[in-house]
């Protein structure tokens, strides 16, 4: 670890808050090389899926996935969240992740780069190698 951090050193991965899609993926590659070589993490190869803050109050509101929507309470249990979540009384999980191979993560949107690298190392790596 100490030669790759002497050969990279003063490379950044990125600056400043916003996220494209290149930078994600330079990340999560270096996310990932820290996760096999370093950590020696067992883990299945990763989804990462972007998704809004609508569709993670969505997922919210029926209860992981929106694959089966219980009645009509659904839509009222979405207003409720929505409406917490707009006036700032409740935030919502970073990201959604299915334990499958692939793994597969949702990470939000409105996550901000280092919330994104954070996001992407536990949910993508962490929990592949721990299921």
């Amino acid at each position: 670890m100490a030669k790759r951090a002497k050969k990279k050193k003063n490379k950044l991965l990125f600056e400043g808050s916003s996220w494209d899609f290149d930078t994600m993926q330079r990340t999560y590659d270096a996310i990932e090389e820290i996760a096999l070589e370093d950590l020696g993490l067992d883990i299945y190869p990763n989804q990462i899926e972007i998704i809004s803050s609508e569709q993670m109050l969505d997922a919210y509101s029926s209860i992981g996935m929106p694959l089966m929507y219980q009645h009509w309470s659904f839509g009222k249990h979405f207003v409720q969240e929505e409406k917490l979540y707009n006036k700032g009384l409740r935030g919502l999980a970073y990201e959604i992740v299915i334990n499958s191979n692939p793994c597969i993560s949702y990470n939000m949107e409105e996550n901000t780069m280092a919330m994104q690298t954070l996001v992407m190392s536990h949910a993508s790596d962490w929990h592949a190698h721990f299921f």
